[in-house]
């Protein structure tokens, strides 16, 4: 009865007065028609989008201060008919390929709408194929909306693929793949996840403007494990590649609060050299856990200090704005502040006595530092009283030879003096690296592999001899 109501009042209003048809909202730019579509329900559209067309037929073609025509805002009626997308197009053909003032075309808005109308993309897609490989002015196509939705359709993600396949390998202003927007959500579907890897399983090492593979994007944003194993796992060579900060996915586990020791230790094995080697701040991975975790795990500390234990007794240098000098861990100031910057220092047993870290850290790092032999006796994964179940590889022999100097453009992480070091694995292989890490003289004992040793990277190069 309701409905019945509705549409009477509607002819009423729409005989007596016919110029409402025609006038656009003061604000929006909005006609009747813009409002119909979107919150029509689909027993009153068909007569309501008719009667109002007869009388302003430019209503379809007209936009509103967004520059969106009625057929853009009639994706986002979740109720919409799919078969009225025809009344507009036979009204205005053009719309179709209709873009709005960010370039984004009807099928753009359908793509990201929620729920998901499905058949109203199929029908956008029919009748302009073309429109999934037309990218908005931030060079997104219909996949990458697809993808960033929060719970992405797979039936979409495969129409779109079969439109236009090479959408998996379209990036946008940003560099970014429909993967790396993928890597943005907070829980990506594993399904959706599956599709674009297999159709593209190179794009697991293409990097957007920030130097992020999808890798570094998941990490950035904490996602759950399931998801980081499955890009280790699938593309492993990620974990060789520094980001513009000079941050590696090592670096990014551990950028956080509570690191992952399953993924800590996956990502270590696939790059070990990745220990060694210092952000654009100076900072290895062992500081990162040392200064942002609340309760660093012992395996993780003695991992990432065994291939460079005099770390422990160096000092570090951060630079931080004046006022923040009591503020514990890592400061990392926005780069909006214009005041004055203060230089502190600190040793990382001074930092867990300043983070009040907890007996059993405090007396780890007291015991490396009087004795770095004991990352080899008492703390290495061997004994177990370090590993904590840990399947890191066995030890073999680094020799650290001063700096040398790399070709330009050779390594990611340019920005750092790169060091040639050598490893020896039983006597049996020689690897040679050359990774950028800080310029010292060392003799030491790590643990490393040459069954888990990556192919050559960008970033770094191990070859093997006899």
């Amino acid at each position: 009865p309701s409905l019945v109501a509705y549409q009477v009042a509607f002819r009423h209003l729409i005989r007596l007065f016919p110029e409402l048809a025609k006038r656009r909202h003061k604000t929006t730019g909005k006609l009747l028609l813009h409002h119909i579509v979107l919150k029509c329900r689909p027993a009153t559209i068909v007569e309501t989008m008719r009667a109002t067309l007869a009388l302003a037929p430019d209503s379809a073609k007209t936009p509103d201060s967004s520059g969106a025509l009625p057929l853009h805002w009639a994706t986002k009626n979740e109720s919409f008919p799919a078969d009225c997308v025809d009344i507009l197009v036979q009204s205005y053909p053009q719309c179709i390929q209709a873009l709005d003032q960010k370039g984004c075309l009807p099928l753009h808005w359908a793509v990201t709408a929620s729920p998901t109308p499905l058949e109203v993309i199929r029908r956008l897609v029919k009748l302009y194929p073309k429109s999934s490989s037309v990218a908005s002015s931030t060079g997104n196509l219909a996949l990458h909306y697809a993808v960033s939705h929060d719970s992405p359709s797979v039936e979409v993600v495969n129409l779109l693929l079969a439109v236009f396949p090479d959408a998996v390998r379209h990036k946008n202003t940003l560099g970014e793949l429909p993967l790396h927007r993928l890597m943005s959500r907070i829980s990506p579907d594993m399904t959706v996840l599956n599709t674009l890897v297999q159709k593209f399983p190179e794009g697991l090492l293409v990097t957007n403007a920030h130097g992020h593979t999808p890798l570094h994007v998941a990490l950035d944003h904490h996602l759950p494990s399931p998801v980081l194993t499955y890009l280790i796992k699938q593309g492993p060579r990620a974990a060789e590649l520094g980001d513009s900060d000079g941050y590696y996915p090592l670096h990014m586990a551990l950028d956080t609060p509570h690191p992952d020791p399953q993924i800590v230790e996956m990502l270590y094995n696939a790059h070990p050299a990745a220990a060694t080697i210092p952000t654009h701040d100076d900072l290895l991975p062992f500081h990162l856990l040392l200064t942002l975790s609340p309760s660093p795990p012992i395996p993780l500390l003695a991992m990432l200090l065994t291939p460079l234990p005099h770390i422990v007794s160096l000092e570090v240098t951060e630079w931080i704005p004046r006022g923040e000098e009591g503020v514990s861990g890592v400061m990392l100031a926005g780069e909006s502040w214009s005041g004055e910057w203060v230089e502190r220092k600190w040793t990382p047993l001074q930092k867990a006595h300043e983070r009040n870290l907890g007996p059993e850290v405090i007396t780890f790092l007291q015991d490396v530092t009087a004795n770095p032999a004991l990352l080899t006796t008492k703390y290495h994964p061997s004994t177990g009283m370090a590993s904590g179940g840990m399947h890191i590889a066995p030890p073999a022999k680094f020799v650290m030879n001063e700096p040398t100097i790399a070709s330009a453009g050779t390594g990611v992480n340019s920005m750092a003096p790169p060091i040639s070091f050598t490893a020896f694995n039983g006597g049996n292989n020689t690897f040679t690296n050359t990774a950028p890490v800080p310029s010292k003289t060392y003799e030491e004992v790590v643990p490393f592999d040459s069954q888990v040793l990556p192919s050559a990277s960008p970033s770094a190069f191990l070859s093997a001899t006899s």
